[in-house]
């Protein structure tokens, strides 16, 4: 008795036409449920990573300002100890001496917010910068003149800014 199937199995034709010959269909490539799968599941993966390094440069810019703030802080408490008293926000943000590689800006390009209160020359002063991580800061802005306003002030308001004040 001949058996074709084990005849098939063992000789395993490699040419093209003689599988023709036999009937067997070439098998030389995907059908479209296999790549329409594939497709899908590369899609997946390139949306977690665009997800991920969205909310990562976010951070990386938060970190920025943070920084920025310090800065600024730093350049208003060195300003008070040479003068002995604060200057208006105007004129710390434009002295090339309290700040001599630039006054720091926003990474967006916007300048940070300032205050002072209605003395001259000014007793107090606050900084802040919008964050763009909803939570992530210390105050929700501005209290009474030159002053921030940290988390107990600020109830129910999502503490969306970095805020520095004076510091004498």
């Amino acid at each position: 008795m001949f058996n074709s199937y084990y005849l098939l199995n063992t000789i395993r034709p490699k040419s093209s036409l003689f599988r023709s010959k036999l009937g067997l269909k070439s098998r030389a490539g995907f059908t479209l449920i296999e790549l329409l799968v594939v497709i899908a599941i590369i899609a997946i993966l390139v949306a977690i990573g665009i997800t991920a390094f969205s909310s990562a440069q976010k951070s990386a810019r938060d970190a920025t300002r943070r920084a920025d703030m310090k800065s600024v802080q730093a350049g208003f408490e060195q300003y008070f100890l040479k003068i002995g008293a604060y200057a208006a926000c105007a004129t710390m943000f434009g002295d090339a001496t309290v700040f001599p590689e630039g006054t720091p800006l926003d990474p967006t390009g916007a300048s940070y917010s300032c205050g002072t209160d209605a003395l001259t020359p000014p007793t107090k002063y606050a900084v802040f910068a919008n964050l763009e991580v909803t939570g992530s800061g210390n105050s929700c802005g501005f209290g009474s003149a030159g002053t921030c306003k940290f988390s107990s002030a600020c109830g129910a308001a999502s503490l969306d800014t970095f805020c520095v004040q004076s510091l004498q």
